[in-house]
């Protein structure tokens, strides 16, 4: 790529054909459409997903979609710009079928606005099936296979925003030649034929350009996920305030309401990753229980075709033991559902409970979050009253970053921490000085590996 002056990626493209190993991301390999605009073929190969405790989300993510209001908006005022510009070019059953296009957008822009004032402000929110949301649209009569099909083979959504493109950098330069006193032949008009960088926004253009000119892709994916089957998935149709003296608030958010697909049944969309292959690999180091993965993604494949092979761990199974508390120090219950979890007094007492803890476990201990915004408030909860300095008189504390690029330096400052206390001090040294240290960590997070914290880094 440096010696040619390319840009690699459509060179390796190319070579597809010959390679014997592909490395791909999920999202590249989920998706058939994807997989055939790369042209990569899975019959006869050997298909391997690492990580694949993560594929059931990963399946689910892909195949879902969402489509807001404000992008609603911008594809129908790119389609009806295109429109109106190719209309005499276009063939019949294009320009038809262009039309279709913005009439299903339409529709969809009816379903987001609420039908009757409501009084206490409250936003609408309804889940639907396929066939019951269809119906309530009046789009059940339409048949959009034939439809989407057509949207791919003719490229609309790269010819749309191609044309939004041009369209933009047409007036933004023209405008900036009239600002400027640029040629004469841009600067003479009267101000209704002067080129209007409003005219460009109103076509999708202007600030935040790249997510506009997703809308269209946003709502083809969106009609993609219509033609689902009824069972696999749900519509959340969550609606905005009725507009009306409601300020830039309200309009603000009338504007997020929005449209999602959620997909329910993983498996469907995975079967044809699984019918084409020669074999499917899903390999984890925390893939159990195996039994409900197979259930979400493998449910038709008969058990005699499914190998399970497990290795051995590193630590013994008499080293591991696992315990509830349900209760602290003090008696009080540790009840940690989401309601109830922002407690000062649960934060407080989930506190003493790690102090006690850190008194009897040496060198190093790690502690996981369910997120950051929640291992933010225990922080914060445990530096007003003397949890904090009971956890820094018994070891060191070190909390995981939120920046990626902070997270060796931390990791690293850790281990250096428990390597130092764990040579031998003078009793009145030894007395005084913190044993080992302690990681906050978040579930999930960058430091939610098991390989980081090998020996004395996770007693």
């Amino acid at each position: 790529g440096r010696r040619l002056g390319l840009c690699p990626y459509y060179g390796s493209r190319s070579l597809l054909s010959e390679a014997d190993i592909v490395a791909l991301p999920y999202s590249a390999l989920l998706c058939e459409e994807t997989r055939g605009s790369l042209g990569i073929w899975l019959e006869g190969s050997v298909v391997i997903f690492d990580e694949a405790h993560n594929l059931v989300d990963a399946v689910t993510g892909t195949h879902g979609s969402q489509l807001s209001l404000e992008q609603l908006k911008t594809a129908v005022r790119q389609l009806s710009a295109y429109f109106s510009r190719f209309q005499s070019r276009l063939a019949p059953a294009s320009a038809r079928n262009v039309q279709l296009v913005m009439r299903l957008a339409t529709s969809l822009m009816r379903c987001l606005e609420p039908q009757l004032p409501q009084p206490d402000g409250a936003f609408g929110v309804e889940v639907l099936s396929t066939h019951d949301f269809l119906t309530s649209t009046h789009l059940d009569h339409l048949n959009l296979f034939p439809l989407l099909t057509w949207v791919r083979e003719s490229r609309l959504v790269m010819k749309v925003c191609i044309y939004v493109c041009m369209y933009v950098y047409m007036y933004v330069c023209m405008y900036v030649c009239v600002c400027r006193g640029g040629p004469q032949h841009l600067s003479i008009g009267s101000s209704s034929t002067r080129p209007n960088p409003a005219a460009a926004a109103a076509s999708g253009g202007g600030g935040g350009f790249g997510a506009r000119r997703s809308s269209l892709f946003a709502l083809v994916s969106f009609l993609t996920a219509l033609t689902h089957p009824n069972a696999d998935g749900r519509i959340v149709v969550s609606r905005g305030p009725p507009s009306g003296g409601g300020g830039s608030a309200t309009a603000a958010a009338a504007d997020a309401a929005s449209l999602r697909y959620t997909v329910l049944n993983a498996a469907t969309q995975f079967a044809s990753i699984v019918n084409s292959a020669r074999s499917v690999v899903l390999a984890s180091g925390t893939l159990s229980p195996v039994e409900g993965l197979m259930a979400q993604l493998l449910p038709c494949v008969p058990p005699d075709r499914v190998r399970h092979f497990s290795c051995g761990h590193v630590v013994p199974r008499e080293n591991l033991l696992a315990l509830v508390a349900a209760r602290g120090p003090t008696g009080l219950e540790l009840d940690l559902r989401h309601g109830r979890r922002t407690d000062p007094r649960v934060c407080e007492e989930l506190g003493r409970l790690l102090a006690n803890i850190c008194t009897a476990v040496p060198s190093g201990i790690v502690i996981f979050a369910p997120s950051f915004a929640y291992l933010d408030q225990l922080v914060t909860a445990w530096r007003r009253t003397d949890v904090w300095s009971a956890l820094t008189s018994r070891k060191h504390v070190f909390v995981e970053p939120r920046s990626a690029g902070e997270v060796e330096a931390v990791l690293t400052a850790y281990g250096t921490a428990i390597q130092l206390t764990a040579q031998p001090l003078l009793p009145s040294q030894a007395a005084a000085a913190p044993s080992g240290a302690i990681l906050l960590c978040v579930v999930g997070g960058k430091l939610s590996e098991g390989i980081n914290f090998g020996d004395e880094l996770g007693r």
